[in-house]
């Protein structure tokens, strides 16, 4: 079937509103004939949008989730169909069927189609049957024939995957998503799995990982940070991020380029939302792709991600995204342990939070609440291992006052016992005269 133009396009894909999607499915696997899930983000995105923001809706959702659907636009599928569950949006699972045969018949030259399945198409529309499905049973349908392609994960770029899921979910979803492809992720990590991670992140050489390998974890976490990463044993999200692309072996993969034609969209479909939307930035703690990894020994200046813009051409080709390498300045140090020991003689030990505000030059940015911690920027990052270099040097400071303490208190003892000596000496002289 060829199309001339939109028009024709949408009234074709309109016909199909009304077949089960289980039937439409059916005849796609029939022929051999399956999507990248970046096609199902992009469906998904735009069918559910006039949902999220209808007004009606708009009134019913929180502050935190308003400010989170700025940045709808790099929601990933799964968090998609999450929200819709948890805010009871209702979807018309017509509006996607619609969506999917427009962008189908718009791409349909890429698709290796028959004349046995340009008839089954045909055939379909003979009996339609409405049966008022819902749309995640829609949606659970059409999971069997999208698959995830290499350098992308629940329909995301991996190269902007990290910034937009620190970006838009909270802790249980992202865990959830981590359900979802069969991880489970934990709250901390241990040396090995830091050391593994680290590892497959910089794909080091069994040397270089064994040099590694007997270092603290604090030495460990040092050493990613220096080489332009930074992790901790203690997962916040972004690390929660980075453990889940690890266990998925996603680091370094070459990229499935997404180019397919996505002009399927009316006018009124494309007016822009009531909402002001976020930009997500390609940062230095991206995910690395394309075998192109964080070089620490020269730095460049950042890079902005640009929204990805799709092309005409075959979805078997499949070429390495290019990405320029890029660098986080080595960290400062943290201050010197005398002045750290003035700052503390002030401070006993057991007052650790005070401690961290009097040492604030030696933090690189203030650790949030779990609360703000979802409303953060996915730039910004709180270094973990500030509160083990301040035990350390707290530590190190009583250690050395109780040597110290100790040592005074021998010198007395001894003066002490000196003079009581030598006055019992002197007494026994002058008596015994």
């Amino acid at each position: 079937m060829e199309f001339q133009n939109f028009d024709e396009i949408k009234a074709e894909a309109k016909k199909y509103e009304a077949v089960k999607s289980e039937d439409l499915v059916q005849i796609f696997k029939d022929n051999h004939i399956y999507f990248p899930d970046f096609v199902n983000r992009f469906l998904l995105i735009n069918t559910t949008k006039k949902y999220f923001f209808d007004p009606v809706y708009l009134s019913t959702y929180t502050d935190e989730f308003s400010y989170k659907l700025r940045s709808f636009q790099f929601f990933s599928i799964h968090l998609v169909r999450k929200t819709l569950e948890e805010n009871n949006i209702i979807v018309d699972p017509k509006d996607y069927k619609n969506l999917f045969m427009r962008f189908f018949f718009k791409n349909q030259k890429k698709f290796k189609s028959s004349i046995a399945f340009d008839g089954a198409l045909e055939k379909v529309l003979e009996n339609p049957s409405d049966s008022n499905e819902s749309f995640a049973d829609c949606l659970k349908n059409f999971d069997s024939i999208f698959y995830t392609p290499k350098g992308y994960l629940d329909g995301l770029s991996l190269s902007i995957f990290k910034e937009s899921i620190v970006e838009t979910y909270n802790v249980p979803q992202l865990k959830d998503l981590g359900l979802k492809y069969g991880v489970d992720i934990p709250k901390r990590i241990n040396k090995q799995q830091l050391l593994d991670l680290i590892s497959a992140r910089f794909m080091l050489t069994e040397e270089e990982r064994n040099e590694i390998s007997s270092k603290a974890i604090i030495d460990l976490i040092q050493y990613s940070k220096k080489k332009g990463f930074r992790v901790s044993s203690e997962l916040k999200k972004s690390d929660m991020v980075e453990y889940l692309i690890y266990q998925l072996n996603k680091y370094n993969e070459d990229v499935e380029k997404d180019l397919y034609n996505y002009d399927i969209l009316s006018d009124e479909e494309k007016t822009s939302d009531v909402i002001e939307q976020n930009k997500i930035e390609h940062t230095d703690q991206g995910i690395p792709t394309s075998s192109i990894l964080v070089d620490a020994e020269e730095p460049v200046e950042e890079t902005q991600h640009e929204e990805e813009q799709p092309e005409e051409t075959q979805p078997e080709e499949k070429a390495p995204e290019e990405e320029q390498p890029v660098q986080e300045a080595p960290a400062e140090e943290p201050a010197e342990e005398e002045a750290a020991e003035e700052q503390t003689e002030e401070t006993p030990a057991e007052e650790e939070p005070k401690e961290k505000e009097t040492l604030e030059e030696v933090q690189e940015t203030p650790q949030e609440t779990p609360e703000e911690e979802d409303l953060i920027a996915p730039d910004l990052y709180y270094d973990q291992t500030v509160d083990e270099e301040i035990r350390d040097i707290i530590k190190k400071y009583y250690s050395k006052k109780l040597n110290r303490d100790s040592l005074f208190k021998w010198i007395l003892i001894i003066v002490i016992v000196v003079l009581c000596i030598a006055l019992a000496y002197f007494a026994i002289m002058y008596y015994s005269k």
